[in-house]
């Protein structure tokens, strides 16, 4: 049986089989990007348009986001946030708006 992953924009958190997990601002926001772009690839460079508009962000910023977005899923092997190699990242989860 799998987890229940839902995203409330609402209360700005991950729903994860009911319980709330709580993300810091900016990465909720990459979080719900890369749930609108569910499946395709997400370059870096669209992440820090989306989340950053007219900012200049360092990788780390992004790195950490991701980093706390697996933290949270338990994607601990990367199956349900994927990275492409110099080119962006694809979420393959079953989340839930």
């Amino acid at each position: 049986m799998g987890l229940d992953l839902a995203i409330s924009v609402h209360r700005e958190c991950l729903l994860l089989d009911g319980r709330e997990i709580k993300l810091r601002a900016k990465t909720f926001r990459v979080l719900v990007y890369l749930h609108e772009h569910q499946g395709r690839l997400v370059t870096k460079e669209d992440l820090f348009r989306a989340v950053w508009p007219g900012t200049f962000v360092s990788d780390d910023s992004l790195t950490k986001c991701v980093r706390e977005i697996r933290r949270a899923l338990g994607d601990s092997d990367h199956r349900m946030l994927k990275t492409v190699a110099r080119r962006g990242f694809i979420l393959d989860a079953p989340l839930k708006a």
